[in-house]
């Protein structure tokens, strides 16, 4: 599923427009950055937390020439799902 087919689903769902749904999405995926932006968990429940985590300096090395190199310290986002959607997702029939 991507994000149209959750637009036209969750549309279809509650009676709205396409369009409506559309902007209910913008506006949402808008809060949830700017709150993980500004340092703030974002928590839904069901589904998890996100939130920006902070990667210190450290060494690597270059697996194609095998030569040091330094990846910087950075900001990143993470997401950590909710205990009840990793047993359900881990319950699934294997293939």
């Amino acid at each position: 599923m991507n994000m149209q087919d959750l637009i036209a689903a969750t549309a279809r769902e509650q009676g709205l427009s396409k369009a409506k749904t559309k902007r209910v999405f913008d506006s949402l995926i808008k809060t949830i950055n700017d709150s993980i932006v500004a340092g703030d968990d974002f928590r839904v429940s069901g589904i998890g937390t996100f939130r920006a985590v902070h990667g210190e300096e450290r060494t690597c090395r270059n697996p194609a020439n095998g030569l040091p190199v330094v990846v910087p310290e950075r900001w990143a986002p993470k997401i950590s799902f909710a205990k009840n959607l990793k047993r359900n997702v881990a319950s699934r029939p294997l293939p």
